[in-house]
């Protein structure tokens, strides 16, 4: 170990070690190393469905995908409508992929609150899943609809302003 290993005296590893690492990498990033170096280990586990990391990869991948397909800025805002779930996490790292930030939207809002959110966030992109899609169109915003099946697999109907992008997996 090289006296620049060394973490300085007083300071928290963890802080330490963390600072170091962010400084290099984006948080999709260091999740992509991971996959690189454990891709069948699990990576999220949730109401008793796990996804290993090469998995929960790919769907990531097709959400960003997806996302690219509209005019991207780097400030550009992507509302994520979606329960405690794999599909959220799936969103999220695909919304980071894509070079993105999102704007959380509680589904146990009320409506007039999720109204307000996305008028004021400016987001034109809204990723939900299907159950939830209901009233979250107005204002010629596009719907990127996120549902896992059995299979652990990406299903989902069509995209649109004012309509739907249901991804196939």
């Amino acid at each position: 170990m090289t006296h620049s290993d060394m973490v300085p005296e007083g300071s928290n590893v963890v802080d330490y070690w963390s600072a170091k690492v962010t400084e290099q990498y984006c948080l999709h990033q260091l999740f992509e190393h991971r996959v690189a170096e454990h891709p069948d280990l699990p990576a999220v586990t949730c109401n008793g469905k796990t996804l290993s990391y090469s998995h929960l990869n790919g769907l990531a991948n097709q959400v960003a995908r997806r996302i690219l397909q509209h005019p991207v800025t780097p400030d550009f805002l992507v509302a994520v409508s979606i329960e405690r779930s794999l599909e959220m996490m799936v969103a999220l790292l695909g919304v980071m992929k894509a070079g993105c930030a999102y704007v959380p939207l509680d589904p146990d809002y009320p409506q007039e609150r999720i109204d307000y959110m996305l008028q004021d966030s400016g987001a034109s992109l809204v990723i939900c899943q299907s159950h939830l899609q209901d009233g979250l169109a107005a204002d010629g915003r596009t719907l990127l609809v996120v549902d896992l099946n059995d299979k652990m697999a990406l299903t989902c109907p069509q995209m649109s302003n004012g309509e739907t992008d249901n991804i196939a997996a």
